[in-house]
């Protein structure tokens, strides 16, 4: 579903009207959607987290190919890589899949990354493994990428259920209940097929 699918499924399951006044979730005409998008975008960051910690990360686990020119020193993070949890980053240059880099003092300075206190020797090409995150939606035609089309109507009860809270009203307890199934069948979903691997490094493997 769309941004705006879920809108309207959350609306009607809140029953909740965009410029109506005397409602829970009161704001001006020209920014209706404030609380309800609050809602989905928060149930979907919620529910990535979760389904990291309770289903298999390895889902969530992507690749983004970072090119080092051999004169810089201070190399900009690209965008894809700033808040996630890097992984690992492997040295392409020369052969592909390379090994594990190892920097002499390398180290994050704000959205920076160092070769200790020099630019790498050649220019190098790396890969980065990291875990994504789910990422605010804006517009109307943005979809949740992270949580597969069905289920999405996981964040359909989930919002709801959050929304409920802010309200400080106690979430009905079917909401409650069709949120966890939902959540259930989500965290085997992810964890079907995949079987849990003995270290970090294993789990990384079938990545690179």
């Amino acid at each position: 579903m769309t941004l705006e699918e879920l809108r309207l499924q959350v609306q009607h399951l809140v029953n909740f009207t965009p410029g109506t006044v005397g409602q829970d979730f009161p704001g001006v005409a020209a920014d209706a959607n404030r609380h309800v998008d609050w809602g989905i975008n928060e149930a979907y960051r919620l529910e990535v987290e979760l389904g990291k910690q309770n289903g298999m990360r390895r889902a969530f686990m992507r690749r983004h190919t970072v090119n080092w020119p051999a004169d810089v020193t201070l190399l900009a993070i690209p965008e894809q890589l700033i808040d996630v949890d890097l992984l690992a980053l492997r040295d392409d240059t020369n052969n592909t899949p390379g090994t594990l880099v190892t920097f002499p003092d390398g180290f994050y300075i704000a959205d920076r990354l160092t070769w200790g206190w020099t630019s790498p020797p050649p220019a190098m090409t790396l890969t980065a493994l990291y875990l994504s995150s789910a990422q605010e939606m804006k517009d109307r035609a943005d979809v949740p990428s992270l949580i597969p089309q069905q289920h999405h109507s996981l964040l359909v009860w989930s919002a709801g259920v959050l929304m409920r809270s802010k309200a400080d009203e106690r979430p009905p307890e079917a909401w409650l209940r069709q949120r966890d199934e939902h959540r259930r069948v989500w965290y085997k979903s992810l964890s079907v097929g995949s079987p849990m691997l003995s270290s970090q490094f294993e789990e990384m493997q079938p990545m690179w």
